[in-house]
């Protein structure tokens, strides 16, 4: 006779089932389903254990590389590896804040909003939001708010907020008072009242006084040199300069900033500066353009050409370096040329004052008097606008 078993009880088709070994098959199976309630129960936990252990380590590790290049002041590289953290945690909104301070500091403010909006619509912490939400106001030129979180930060230097506080002052400040980093002329003065500037020096001699790090004394020193140069004490500005190079050769500011302002004095050494960051940045527009203008300036027009002309490659739309790529052709006495140059500024940038002057010039240089008397006229009236829009409101 052939048995077959069922559930571990031999089966026997010829002979009937007891009761006892019904109630002895039901125990047996009752046993191998709670093994197999165990068994899924373990091996949910051995997963979760896995998941948390992953989280565990790729958390702090993305958290802590971020936290890391802050301190470097690298808010580049910070930005990356929180961008990595957040696509993995996109609820975490610590992560999501520290995400939109990052942005902000590195002039990024499109980004820095698109957090803060996010970090608000998840129901993250509304004291917090609002202050992020200030600081970014106070970085774009909305200056409302300084006074009062200079007397913040005078009161409470130990405050966690007094950094961030502090920093976006200066910055805001400063960039008010003149652009920041621009292509041979880092200092465009938009004649901001005197009051601001004096709220620059506040913030930076704060800063300067309560910040230790070589990274962060090294910041304050290229800010300091920035307050310095327009407050015309140029000797200063190039050892505050000198100084940040010396904690940070690595600082972009200092270096960029020193190769501007020896220009006039050391012009090889000025050079030498941009063929380091050319280098070291070949992306960077900024560098670029400067490198490009100080060939220009050495005589070297075709050299000036080759990096202009690679730069529109890049940036085809860049009204910059389309002006830019024009007045090499005014150097080099092709006015033609360069109207054509000028001409695609014009198309993009129709309102910019710049435009027009040099289009004057061209069309001078072409013999096209009245032509050229119509763009200097435009050219006038749009900076008169210009200049009055910036005046404080109780000197329009």
């Amino acid at each position: 006779m052939v048995l077959v078993s069922v559930a571990g009880v031999p089966y026997n088709p010829n002979c009937t089932v007891t009761e006892s070994h019904r109630g002895e098959s039901g125990e047996i199976m009752a046993n191998r389903s709670r093994k197999a309630a165990v068994l899924v129960l373990l091996l949910g936990i051995l997963g979760a254990g896995i998941y948390f252990f992953v989280r565990s380590f790729a958390e702090p590790h993305e958290l802590s590389a971020a936290q890391q290049a802050m301190e470097r002041r690298d808010f580049r590289e910070a930005s990356q590896h929180l961008d990595k953290h957040l696509a993995a945690y996109p609820k975490d909104l610590d992560a999501r804040l520290l995400a939109a301070q990052t942005a902000r500091r590195q002039g990024d403010f499109e980004t820095a909003n698109r957090h803060l909006q996010i970090f608000e619509s998840q129901g993250g912490p509304r004291d917090a939001g609002r202050l992020e939400t200030q600081m970014l106001a106070v970085q774009q030129g909305d200056l409302a708010e300084v006074n009062r979180m200079l007397a913040f930060c005078r009161d409470r230097p130990e405050a966690a907020e007094t950094p961030m506080m502090l920093e976006a002052v200066i910055v805001g400040t400063l960039n008010a008072l003149a652009k920041p980093l621009m292509p041979h002329s880092p200092f465009l003065s938009t004649n901001g009242p005197p009051t601001t500037y004096l709220q620059a020096r506040d913030g930076i001699d704060l800063w300067l006084k309560n910040r230790s790090g070589s990274a962060d004394r090294a910041q304050g020193l290229v800010w300091r040199a920035r307050a310095r140069e327009l407050g015309g004490v140029h000797a200063g500005a190039i050892g505050d300069l000198r100084e940040a190079l010396a904690l940070d050769p690595e600082h972009y500011e200092a270096r960029v900033y020193l190769s501007f302002f020896v220009y006039q004095e050391a012009p090889k050494e000025s050079a030498a500066h941009l063929e380091i960051l050319a280098r070291r940045y070949p992306e960077d527009l900024h560098i670029q353009m400067a490198r490009a203008n100080c060939c220009r300036d050495f005589g070297h027009l075709n050299d000036a050409r080759q990096i202009f002309d690679r730069l529109l490659i890049a940036h085809p739309t860049n009204v910059g370096v389309l002006m830019e790529r024009g007045r090499l052709e005014l150097d080099a006495n092709r006015p033609l040329e360069a109207e054509v140059f000028f001409r695609r500024g014009l198309a993009r940038a129709p309102e910019m004052p710049e435009v027009f002057q040099s289009l004057s010039s061209a069309m001078r240089l072409q013999g096209k008097t009245a032509e050229a008397q119509d763009y200097q006229k435009k050219f006038e009236e749009l900076e008169a606008e210009e200049k009055r829009r910036l005046q404080p409101p109780e000197k329009r």
